[in-house]
């Protein structure tokens, strides 16, 4: 391990939030790439990047059964509310209500299926799908249901590439060894920014 990480380490951080913090330039990069030379719009950076640990905190497949399935009944519940002509936030409202209710199913279906412990349900992923619903559904309002699904698709494959680089202890462990690789994304980042791709 690089000597400064083990003095962080040593001042009472604890080892993983160490690799999560050297792991996000890494990850937002890789984000700003897909979207800058693939031309994926997603969500987002940010909702990418929430996905992506949700994805690592649920593992990979339940969370992307997860979040598909959230997204399923947050888009089947989004065309229901726009037919019941309530106001914008009634609609939204009603949306994430009932897909919370769909999302706890969900997690009983995982679990009597076995895909999951118990001790392994935290409430950060869970929040996290339930809170990228409300941008499926705002988007269903605003531009559709084609655009919203497009939408939704390109951000749960960045997320689950970026899911299974958080799960990875080569590139943790890599990062814990040689932190200042991370200082490249900066160039990176610049030559993104100056590309026409």
């Amino acid at each position: 391990m690089s000597p400064i990480i083990s003095t962080i380490i040593a001042s009472g951080i604890p080892e993983s939030l160490v690799a999560v913090v050297l792991l996000l330039p890494v990850l937002i990069t890789l984000i700003a790439a897909i979207r800058q030379f693939i031309g994926f719009k997603a969500f987002g950076i940010y909702a990418a990047l929430l996905l992506s640990f949700a994805f690592a905190a649920l593992s990979l497949p339940v969370g992307v059964m997860f979040y598909t399935g959230s997204v399923i009944v947050g888009s089947l519940l989004a065309s229901v509310m726009r037919r019941l002509k309530l106001h914008y936030l009634a609609r939204l409202a009603l949306t994430l209500t009932l897909t919370s209710l769909a999302a706890l199913a969900i997690l009983s279906v995982a679990l009597k299926a076995g895909y999951m412990i118990p001790d392994s349900i935290s409430i950060f992923p869970v929040i996290v799908l339930v809170i990228l619903v409300e941008k499926v559904a705002t988007t269903h309002f605003e531009r559709g249901i084609m655009m919203a699904g497009y939408l939704a698709l390109e951000t749960g494959i960045i997320a689950a590439v970026c899911g299974s680089l958080i799960l990875s202890a080569p590139l943790r462990d890599f990062l814990l060894n040689h932190p200042f690789w991370i200082l490249l994304t900066i160039p990176i980042n610049i030559l993104l920014g100056r590309s026409t791709g």
